[in-house]
Formats: structure tokens, sequence, C-alpha cells
């Protein structure tokens, strides 16, 4: 069964890993749908598509939030809503847009970052994403996001923290700035670590250390404080069932 909407004119269920739904009086949007996957079979998140979508935000390309076999399960009528495609097409920076093209989406939108863009009576903005490095030369149209809903401001960073090219800690001071302290901080957790040699760099960047590739505990610490978020919610763990917890 569906939860029922909140009395205060929207809800935002968790998922599990960075899937939200959101939902307000009248519009339904859901975020990196993860909804099935091939290494678990008792994950079974589809109910949730039997109520219509007005739109579905896609953060970056990797297959926990780009996920096909969630995706072939939605209308193609349905409007996607990708990060502006502006850098050169790779490996780390697939093409969203001809992906969705492909798979037989007919509605395909591009945010550039900062602009708002409406779906019925939910605001989206694309934010700056950094984080999940790729290297000196691994440019991607990422995004994360900043919603507004029901008088209230939701901020999601997805798996960011920092890479080369700047950090998750400049653009909520700048997001503070413009749009105030959100209510709700949704800030990624899992702390991912890898070996240099694990990138697409040049020789003379290969070495025996690790670098980070997503947020920690102790960024989400100093996230709220500099955004000055109400609420925060780590996430971006792959739970989805309660039993998901038992081991937290």
């Amino acid at each position: 069964p569906q939860p029922k909407r909140s009395k205060q004119g929207f809800s935002i269920r968790f998922v599990g890993h960075s899937c939200l739904l959101i939902e307000s009086e009248n519009t339904r949007v859901i975020i990196d749908p993860l909804l099935v996957t091939r290494s678990r079979s008792d994950l079974d998140l589809l109910p949730i598509l039997n109520e219509t979508l007005d739109a579905v935000i896609i953060s970056h390309p990797h297959w926990d939030h780009f996920n096909p076999d969630s995706l072939v399960h939605i209308p193609m009528s349905t409007p996607i809503l990708i990060p502006e495609q502006l850098s050169k097409r790779s490996v780390v920076n697939l093409d969203m847009q001809k992906i969705c093209e492909d798979m037989g989406f007919s509605n395909i939108q591009q945010s550039p970052y900062w602009k708002p863009i409406t779906i019925g009576d939910i605001t989206i903005r694309a934010l700056p994403y950094f984080g999940e490095n790729a290297g000196p030369e691994g440019k991607r149209d990422w995004m994360a996001y900043h919603i507004e809903v029901g008088g209230k401001s939701i901020v999601g960073l997805v798996d960011s923290c920092h890479d080369q090219f700047g950090d998750m800690d400049t653009v909520l001071m700048d997001l503070r700035e413009r749009y105030g302290e959100p209510d709700i901080l949704f800030a990624p957790s899992s702390g991912f670590y890898y070996s240099l040699n694990s990138y697409t760099r040049r020789p003379f960047y290969l070495g025996s250390g690790t670098e980070q590739y997503t947020g920690m505990p102790l960024d989400v610490s100093r996230w709220t404080t500099i955004s000055g978020a109400k609420m925060t919610i780590p996430y971006a763990n792959f739970h989805f069932n309660p039993t998901d917890f038992l081991n937290i």
C-alpha cells in the first residue's frame, strides 16, 4: 500500500540508498529510483510505481542512481530530469540524454545548475556535484539537488564530497547565501575510499595511497554546520528494508 500524504501538504519517503519519493498535494516525484537490483531477489519496490509519477530526477549515471532495471518499469512519457550536459562525453561522463532516448523516454529535460525547474507544485534546482573522483581529466555533468515543496526546502548531496574541481563545502555555503538554511539535508555517509591506482590517471599520479570517493560521517557533521540545516539525514548506504538496519 502507498503511504498517505502528509497533512502538511507533502511527504518524503526514504525508499533506500539515495532514492527519495516526494509527494505534495498535486505532484509525485522520485529521485534516483533504485527499486530492484539483480543481486537481491528479495528487493522489490516496484509497487511505488502503481501511482503515476510526474517526474523522475536522475543525479548521475552510476547504476545505483541511473538504474535501467528500475527505469524500464516507468512509462516512457514520464518527464526525466537530468543534469545539463555540457562537458565532453566520456566513460565517466556518460551521455544520459542519449541513453534515455535509446530506452524510449520521450520527455527528457536538462537542468542547468541553480536554475529552478517547476514540476507541479515542486521546485527543483540542480546543484554542482563534486566527488566520486575520476581523476584530473574526469570532468562530469552530475548534480546534487535543492527542492522546495510545501514551504520547506530539501537538499540532497547524493554521493558527493570533493574532487580536483571543487568541494561540497563551497556549494553549501553558496546555497545558504542564495536560499537560506535548508529544512532537511540528506547527506552521504558511506565513506568509501579507493587506492589511487583505481582512478583514470596518468602514471605520475599513481601511488600507494588512497583517496576519498564519497562523503563520510565527519563530512555529514561539517555539512550540517555549514548549511545550517534544521535536520540532517545520513543516506546513500544500501539500506532498503527494516532488516538492513540491524547491523548498523
